[in-house]
């Protein structure tokens, strides 16, 4: 089952990080994994320079509906306790057959290899679910994440956004379709970001943060 997957990967400095799936007990560290990105890392992922998940947003990220969306994350263990380094998500819309897809990795992992690590998995994950067509958009000044959606052979619907992309990939069997995994160690990870529209609006979500609204209406 996809909320059975545990891998272990190794990344390019010689580090590890172990991949699975988000547990409600992570609320905390995935709190914090927000807190401590980068102004602009934040700005590529939320479209906002948000400080942190609002609390209902946070416990919905953690507790998920395997059959309708993942999210994995990378952890690492630091002083006795679990480190979020990274999350990937996809949640699977009203047709049954695609998705919308997000990801985001810490500052300090840039040039590791562990966004290109975590798509691979994610990939992997809307595969068993026998997903169709998996989509994001990517802010156009991404260069990063543009590098990595072209590593693992997305394609860019146009659009008359010319702040963001959409990005889109028709899932086959097999292999994640990779030329070679030099793509993508080549793919710079220092901030992906893409937004994920099947969940909360992320979108919508970072302007009311920035509008200094309390009240965070859920979709």
């Amino acid at each position: 089952a996809a909320s059975d997957v545990y891998k272990r990967q190794l990344l390019k400095d010689g580090s590890n990080c172990l991949l699975r799936p988000i547990r409600p007990e992570d609320t905390a560290a995935l709190q914090d994994f927000v807190r401590n990105l980068s102004v602009r890392t934040k700005r590529l992922r939320f479209f906002s320079a948000l400080s942190e998940l609002p609390r209902q947003q946070l416990a919905r990220y953690a507790q998920i509906d395997y059959g309708r969306e993942m999210v994995i994350v990378a952890t690492c263990n630091r002083d006795g306790r679990p480190v979020i380094l990274g999350e990937a998500r996809y949640s699977i819309l009203l047709d049954g057959k695609s998705c919308d897809f997000a990801i985001v990795t810490a500052d300090e992992m840039a040039g590791k290899g562990l966004g290109g690590r975590l798509m691979e998995q994610l990939l992997e994950a809307a595969r068993q679910q026998r997903v169709a067509v998996i989509r994001g958009q990517v802010m156009a000044d991404n260069e990063p994440m543009l590098g990595l959606m072209e590593a693992l052979n997305f394609v860019v619907n146009l659009t008359d956004d010319e702040l963001a992309k959409e990005h889109v990939r028709h899932m086959v069997g097999g292999h994640s379709g990779l030329a070679a995994d030099e793509r993508l160690a080549e793919a710079s990870t220092a901030a992906l970001a893409i937004v994920a529209v099947g969940l909360l609006p992320i979108i919508l979500l970072a302007r009311q943060i920035a509008a200094g609204r309390s009240e965070i209406s859920s979709c």
